[in-house]
């Protein structure tokens, strides 16, 4: 009982600001009251529910209602199972019937009818009626220990719907308070690592967390916005995760400083759409780390990772190295022997086995021996023999073959296929899809229709067909239209480097979930946009080989998602080649009616040769034409995301929005790119 209740309050630690909210929803649950929970936006009642989930041992079921929502879709309906039509329990009635957790979000979307029925189950009845067709001739109860929860946010505008009074008074209104106490925030940090000695820690993270907060509801930050940012414990637990998650050297203080302010960067600052306001804080929360009384703050950050690090490492192992076997019972001391030394060791082979062009001489030199006057020997000139030059000469022949040789070193695909995918990625698009799909606000058109065949049964149709007095058209073709015109006249072109070079497990994953995320959002909202990787594919410096997945003008169907899939997920195994003559180029490819063009660009922008440090890349011939053409473009009216796939971040100086990626924020790619569109298109597309 006591490592029940350890392990309970670990994940929702009883801080001052819940107790008392606690206290009253289980005084409420027990007296079989309805609880509606209502709070702002940057507050997070789930916590509090899979609480109250964890505490009674009861599973959750979630109704998540929305605009155009059937009410045969909580409660069930018929619904067509082979050859004929059977009646099918929807989740509401499911939960009743297993007595689950229920949670219900939304209920401004309820429609009167599913208001009429609900009405019914939350008041002293405690029950559900159900259609005559469903079988049931009784109601069904509740039973005397179900819980019934509501989430209700505070509406920001009088325009926003709402629940009727009357509705709300079913439940008991309970408000979750914002968690803005030092004290507290302190001890959520404390208790999310065990209660290390952290305490600098503690006090420093509460801090600069505060003064996000404060910055958001000061409106210091988000100026140029219709709604200002909101920032909560969501963003103060990704900062944590990603403390204890990433796995990473930290030898110098400065690269500790660098640490911290990548995960500010990652868990706050990303969400801030101008550059301007992002440089600001993040200068103003080094200053706050590079105080001289934070000493105390970074050595316990390290002693920390090296704990968090070792854990990791043993986690890691324990995964990777199952044991099927009890230790305990095969338990034995230690007893290697002595080292034997009459054994026969086996011959060392020098060398490697490379596969060049044959040129007449005895020794290859590896795969670059085509550089003639750079060898060793007798520089390039006439027969190699012995030692000299692998190639007397270089010919472009010769190089031509040397650069067909390579081509195959390597598998540079992922290799996935798109049912695996979906399998393992696919809730958490669908997730990342629905929370992503409000900030565009569509308006719904329902436009009734019934006919022969289909998948939703139309009870009204089905029984005046029973009884003769109707005709067979019982299913119900209702299609629900949204209505998209702000978003006409923008246009997205998403431009993806497909080099050998940028071929990095992560990144490829991140930009494949990026990208079939984006798509899926795209098309639900009828915004044309079109997907086209870049490389020089046949590897001889001759053409820029453009790889369109999908074209502007085309729909996004089952067909042209597969080629989008397997586009991505395929040949790698090009050459880098210059960033900017593809931009120029892929600019061409916008509509003439399009008002508002966006490119966004996955490249490390190294442009076709990378360079051994940073001051050197951007110095570069290919950098700096990257830039004048970006300007030149960005004059015209065309709005650039620049997505920074490595650790130097080369975007950043270029483009005036931009993301970076690395290792250790790769799995976000998708939620801040998204973001970032609608910031983008609510910003530049009126």
């Amino acid at each position: 009982m006591e490592s029940f209740v350890n392990e309970l309050f670990h994940h929702f630690p009883p801080i001052k600001e819940r107790l008392d909210v606690i206290e009253a929803i289980l005084r409420g649950i027990e007296n079989r009251e309805n609880i509606l929970l209502e709070c702002d936006s940057n507050v997070e009642p789930e916590s509090y529910i899979e609480f109250i989930s964890k505490l009674y041992n009861k599973p959750i079921q979630w109704i998540h209602l929305s605009k155009g929502m059937h009410t045969s879709d909580v409660l069930g309906g018929l619904k067509p199972v082979n050859n004929s039509v059977e009646w099918i329990d929807g989740p509401l009635t499911k939960a009743i019937k297993n007595n689950y957790m229920i949670v219900i979000s939304g209920l401004e979307a309820a429609g009167p009818e599913l208001v009429e029925k609900l009405n019914m189950l939350l008041d002293d009845a405690r029950a559900l009626t159900l259609p005559a067709e469903s079988g049931e001739t009784e109601p069904v109860f509740l039973k005397d220990d179900a819980i019934i929860i509501g989430i209700k946010y505070f509406r920001k505008s009088k325009n926003q719907s709402t629940i009727s009074r009357a509705f709300r008074n079913r439940f008991t209104a309970i408000i979750l308070p914002e968690i803005i106490s030092k004290d507290s925030l302190k001890e959520l940090i404390e208790n999310y690592f065990y209660y290390e000695n952290i305490k600098n820690t503690a006090d420093i993270i509460s801090q600069i967390h505060l003064l996000l907060v404060h910055y958001a509801k000061e409106r210091l930050i988000g100026t140029d916005r219709m709604e200002g940012y909101t920032y909560g414990l969501v963003n103060l637990y990704r900062f944590l995760d990603y403390l204890s998650t990433t796995n990473i050297e930290l030898n110098q203080d400065e690269d500790l400083k660098n640490f911290l302010l990548e995960g500010i960067d990652f868990s706050y600052l990303n969400e801030i759409s101008n550059i301007q306001e992002r440089n600001t804080i993040r200068e103003e929360i080094r200053q706050l780390i590079d105080n001289p009384d934070s000493l105390e703050f970074l050595n316990e950050v390290k002693q920390l990772k090296k704990k968090l690090n070792k854990v990791k490492d043993i986690e890691f192992k324990l995964k990777n190295n199952k044991i099927y076997w009890d230790p305990e019972k095969h338990w034995r001391d230690a007893n290697t022997g002595k080292a034997s030394w009459d054994r026969d060791f086996k011959e060392l082979h020098q060398g490697i086995n490379i596969d060049t062009p044959e040129t007449g001489g005895d020794v290859k030199e590896g795969p670059d021996a085509w550089y003639g006057a750079d060898t060793q020997g007798n520089k390039g000139v006439g027969e190699p023999g012995h030692g000299g030059g692998a190639w007397g000469y270089r010919t472009e022949e010769l190089y031509q073959q040397f650069l067909q040789k390579r081509q195959g070193l390597n598998n540079y695909d992922l290799g996935i296929p798109i049912n695996v995918f979906k399998e393992t990625l696919g809730k958490e698009l669908e997730k990342l899809i629905l929370q992503l799909e409000h900030l565009f606000d569509p308006e719904y058109i329902i436009r009734r229709n019934y006919e022969d065949r289909g998948s939703r049964v139309d009870v009204r149709k089905y029984l005046s067909f029973q009884s003769g007095k109707g005709n067979q058209k019982i299913f119900d073709k209702t299609i629900f239209e949204k209505e998209f015109k702000s978003l006409k006249e923008l246009e997205l072109l998403f431009l993806i480097n497909k080099g050998r070079r940028i071929f990095h497990f992560e990144y490829s994953v991140a930009i494949l979930v990026a990208m079939m995320s984006a798509a899926e959002i795209l098309s639900n909202h009828q915004i044309p946009f079109g997907v086209v990787g870049y490389s020089d594919l046949e590897n001889f410096k001759k053409a820029i080989d453009l790889q369109w997945y999908k074209k502007l003008e085309q729909d996004y169907n089952e067909l042209i998602e597969n080629q989008l899939y397997y586009g991505i997920i395929n040949n790698w195994s090009g050459d880098t080649v210059q960033d900017a003559k593809v931009i120029e180029e892929i600019s061409k490819y916008f509509s003439y009616d399009a008002r508002t063009k966006i490119m966004i660009i996955f490249s490390d922008f190294r442009g076709s040769r990378g360079k051994i440090n940073i001051e050197k890349e951007i110095e570069s011939y290919d950098y700096q034409m990257l830039r004048k053409t970006y300007q030149k473009l960005s004059e015209q009216g065309y709005i650039f995301l620049g997505i920074s796939l490595g650790p130097r971040n080369l975007g950043q100086p270029i483009f005036e929005h931009h993301i970076n990626i690395t290792t250790e924020n790769y799995i976000h790619l998708p939620r801040i790119m998204n973001e970032k569109l609608s910031d983008l298109i609510h910003k530049y597309h009126e």
